[in-house]
């Protein structure tokens, strides 16, 4: 059995937590696709994230998050970045259980403040102090995710290592 024969890997945490990277290591090491969620939403509406927020609302981009969603897990056999506030919405909890494993990649408050240093497209990023609340807030929806990795002071690489290793755990369990 493959570590990907129950469905896909997805990849959740807040913003700035490596999903992205990590999710096209993890997909190179299993041989399947890597899909980002937050590319694929772009994409559908033909507009940035930042333009669907400031055009269309968060209610908007949130509805058209959790279609795709639904799309992407019913694929199967992935990797998938998911964006920071998708996992927040029990459906969207649902729908990734359904089909594979929520990964939540677990980067301290003061890491993720240092990589989005000089960002402009994160819409929900106003101040310091909001994105910590938000963060805050966050942090009880994560922890129902399947597999919990501490991403602080570990490479990538050795981030896709645990993440290796949990999944061959669930299934040797």
């Amino acid at each position: 059995m493959t570590l990907l024969a129950s469905g896909s890997i997805f990849l959740v945490g807040f913003m700035g937590s490596g999903k992205t990277t990590v999710g096209r290591l993890l997909a190179e090491r299993l041989g399947c696709r890597f899909i980002d969620l937050d590319e694929q939403i772009a994409q559908h509406a033909g507009k940035s994230i930042r333009q669907i927020f400031s055009e269309d609302g968060e209610a908007a981009f949130r509805l058209i998050e959790s279609k795709l969603l639904n799309e992407i897990a019913c694929q199967g056999r992935a990797v998938v970045s998911v964006g920071g506030g998708a996992f927040v919405s029990q459906a969207n909890q649902e729908t990734i259980h359904a089909h594979g494993v929520s990964v939540w990649l677990d980067c301290p408050f003061e890491i993720i403040v240092k990589r989005l240093e000089g960002t402009r497209d994160r819409p929900l990023y106003q101040s310091r102090e909001q994105l910590r609340a938000l963060w805050e807030s966050r942090q009880s929806s994560y922890a129902q995710a399947m597999i919990h990795v501490q991403t602080h002071d570990v490479s990538p690489h050795a981030v896709v290592e645990v993440i290796m290793r949990r999944l061959r755990q669930r299934l040797d369990g």
